[in-house]
């Protein structure tokens, strides 16, 4: 037989033929010694494996007593781009998908998803171009128009066309069904590819799905998760172009010579387009038709995020990027119109759903249900942390909706909800890190919004949530600045444990220096104190003690005036510390007895406990170690009390280092290894290598120089990873005189 001498030829099993087919082996056998005729789908799918080019299909049409059906041989694929570009990964991804196997009677089916402008249609038709050979039976094709401006098309009125395609005629009174089971019957025999451009929903595309045999593309701007549960499709999602892809498209489009002269500046045209196909085009076109246009110009014109999308626009809205998105927005209902116009309020950084639904006025629920309805529309895209985001021109669009359609007052709502939001959860963050820190002063109104929660002892929890959304609460604070909302200072401000604990120097000065700016607009003495403050302790840690006196000495009065005990007791605190740092003791002393003074006159018990612990250390600088060793043994014993391990294990650190500097190193070594146990388990990694560096110094005065050298390399490295300048002056010490270390407390 003509399959066997084929299969025989190229040296493929039984078994591995069945593999390669969605044909059993049994079967197989049946057919290939002639107990069983060669179907047209079997020889399809045996011709494409073996490479006989048609060979086997004409042999199963003459056992058939089929003609061939040239006349009636729809072949309906609109052509390819001819400039297409990239997309190699998708394209390997979209070969791969005819392996997999389907169930039994279904066709290999793929979907190819994304936002609007993404190249779904681009995609789809260029690998389909790839594939029409395998099918002599012809190719059909529909555009559904699911999200056009008129109505998208009816299920039954394709079927029509498909059925006229294929000459057969239609009953006037055949039901969906029965049209839809006749257009399978003819493609059993006749095995085709069938693409459906720009569906709708699932319901929209099953009666046009065909069996076993053929192939059908589907595209999409929505998830049809239809398709995956009862056609077990490959979905595949495209994301925007990459660079390299980009700026080859603009060159195909433009001139490849004109954009290799300007390379830079095509680049940075492509990064305004954010990488979407539709919108690099229209760059493209409009610098095709004015040749006297350089790229540096065009870059300009597109560098205001204002007026971008009127730049990305023409007259044919197939080429609008304000178009394309419009018709998705349209689709949506009222609540996740709500959520994604108010989206647009909130600058391009990721948010989550909690902050979302406090943005929309809206429960976790419902705000989880408009989140996964604009991801569902491929809106907004997933990023870490069960968090969502927007391509930047799909903001700017949704920036254009909410100032069309929600009024000043209702911006302003939900911006001062999203502020409140961020505040408090920062705050319940915070008092995770340090209690009793935030006080009175930086109390949030929680009425209508759900802030984030954390467990009393969920450090590591707390600590991540602050490190994820620095970017944002950065943004949100700007946003509400410029709105005028007066309590805007208090969010950047409440991080203020965070950054001491982690030491993220650029970030920690960016925001105080942000909230001492809305502090002082908003004429908040309360605000500009504790912002003073925390700038104050921030410059302090970085040298600059003049600068860092000044504010705490205006700060002190502020509070004092306000009578602000809290704020008043923390800013003693960085006082006593910048005096620590220029070697004024006694004055260090004088303010962190006023610290404690202040704090048990408020009931903040583990305020005082890290007071202690800072003022032990002082008194060992002066020589009045049993005064140091006896506070920061209270420190010790108030922290475990509240179950403070943070302010348990700064007490046990700074007692190492007193009796290190008492040259106890033996007693010095077991607090610096508790303190180094919970640090590893708070997450606390800056603190963490810097009792590494005390414990390395107490290793070297016990004659443990290999054990010592051990902890300053892991430190250093923290440290480098950390970007920390305290790493270079490690590696410093390392390269000079690694025996040399400072045992100052």
């Amino acid at each position: 037989m003509e399959v066997q001498r084929w299969r025989r030829q190229r040296g493929i099993s039984l078994a591995v033929l069945s593999e390669m087919t969605s044909f059993s082996e049994s079967y197989l056998s049946k057919v290939l010694h002639g107990h069983r005729s060669l179907p047209l789908s079997l020889a399809t799918e045996i011709d494409t494996v073996l490479g006989a080019k048609g060979a086997l299909l004409r042999l199963a049409e003459r056992e058939e007593g089929l003609t061939r059906w040239d006349a009636m041989r729809p072949s309906q694929l609109p052509p390819a781009l001819a400039d297409f570009v990239g997309r190699t990964e998708y394209l390997r991804t979209l070969d791969t998908s005819l392996r997999i196997a389907t169930p039994p009677g279904s066709a290999i089916t793929t979907v190819i998803e994304g936002a609007p402008g993404i190249g779904k249609t681009a995609l789809a038709l260029h690998w389909a171009a790839s594939l029409v050979e395998r099918f002599p039976a012809g190719c059909l094709y529909a555009d559904l128009q699911g999200f056009d401006v008129e109505q998208p098309r009816q299920p039954d009125a394709v079927l029509d066309e498909f059925l006229g395609a294929l000459g057969v005629a239609r009953a006037a009174e055949d039901s969906l069904s029965q049209r839809t089971a006749r257009l399978r019957s003819v493609l059993a025999s006749r095995p085709m590819l069938v693409v459906l451009d720009n569906a709708a929903s699932y319901e929209q595309v099953r009666p046009l799905l065909p069996g076993a045999g053929s192939i059908v593309i589907i595209t999409s701007r929505v998830h049809l998760s239809g398709l995956a549960l009862h056609a077990s499709a490959t979905h595949v999602r495209l994301s925007p172009l990459r660079l390299h892809e980009g700026v080859q498209l603009l060159g195909e489009l433009a001139g490849r010579a004109r954009v290799a002269a300007e390379t830079a500046n095509a680049e940075l045209i492509v990064r305004h387009c954010g990488g979407l196909p539709l919108a690099v085009r229209i760059a493209g076109e409009h610098l095709a038709t004015q040749p006297h246009l350089t790229l540096r110009e065009m870059a300009h014109q597109l560098g205001p995020q204002s007026s971008r999308l009127d730049f990305l626009a023409s007259a044919d809205e197939t080429t609008n990027v304000r178009g394309v998105i419009d018709l998705s927005y349209r689709a949506l209902k009222p609540a996740e119109a709500t959520m994604f116009r108010l989206l647009g309020l909130h600058a391009q950084t990721p948010i989550s759903v909690g902050a979302a639904a406090a943005l929309a006025g809206t429960d976790i629920a419902c705000g989880t249900q408009s989140l996964s309805a604009l991801a569902n529309s491929h809106l907004v895209e997933s990023s870490p942390g069960q968090r969502v985001k927007m391509h930047h021109l799909v903001q700017l669009y949704a920036t254009e909706r909410v100032q069309a359609e929600e009024t000043p007052a209702q911006r302003d709502g939900a911006v001062d909800r999203l502020l409140r939001w961020y505040c408090a959860s920062a705050a319940n963050a915070t008092n995770v890190l340090a209690p009793d820190w935030a006080g009175r002063a930086i109390a949030v109104d929680t009425a209508g919004i759900s802030p984030q929660q954390f467990a009393f002892d969920d450090h590591a929890g707390a600590m991540a949530w602050c490190e994820t959304e620095l970017d944002a609460i950065a943004s949100v604070t700007h946003l509400a600045a410029t709105r005028g909302i007066s309590s805007a200072w208090m969010l950047p401000s409440t991080l203020q444990p965070f950054f001491y604990l982690t030491k993220k120097w650029s970030a920690w000065i960016d925001s105080a220096s942000q909230a001492l700016h809305c502090a002082k607009a908003a004429a908040d003495d309360v605000g500009v104190a504790r912002c003073q403050q925390n700038l104050a302790a921030v410059l302090s840690e970085l040298g600059k003690t003049d600068d860092a006196l000044t504010l705490l000495q205006d700060a002190t009065r502020l509070h004092h005036n306000r009578g602000d005990d809290e704020g008043q007791g923390w800013t003693a605190v960085t006082l006593g510390l910048t005096y620590t740092r220029i070697d004024r003791p006694d004055d260090a002393i004088a303010a962190f007895t006023e610290a404690a003074r202040l704090f048990e006159r408020g009931g903040l018990e583990l305020s005082v406990a890290v007071v202690h612990a800072m003022l032990g250390t002082v008194y060992g600088r002066v020589d009045r170690l049993d005064d140091g060793i006896d506070c920061l043994h209270e420190a010790i014993r108030i922290a475990k009390r509240h179950d403070s391990p943070l302010a348990e294990s700064l007490a046990r650190h700074h007692l190492g280092a007193l009796y290190l500097h008492s040259e106890q190193p033996q007693r010095a070594l077991p607090q610096l290894d508790r303190a180094l146990a919970i640090r590893r388990i708070q997450g606390e990694r800056w603190g963490y290598a810097d009792t590494l560096v005390v414990r390395a110094e107490a290793l070297t005065a016990m004659g443990e120089h290999e054990l010592s050298m051990e902890c300053l390399r892991e430190a250093v490295a923290v440290f480098d990873d950390l970007k920390d300048p305290r790493g270079l002056e490690l590696h410093a010490t390392l390269a000079t005189n690694p025996s040399f270390l400072d045992t100052e407390p």
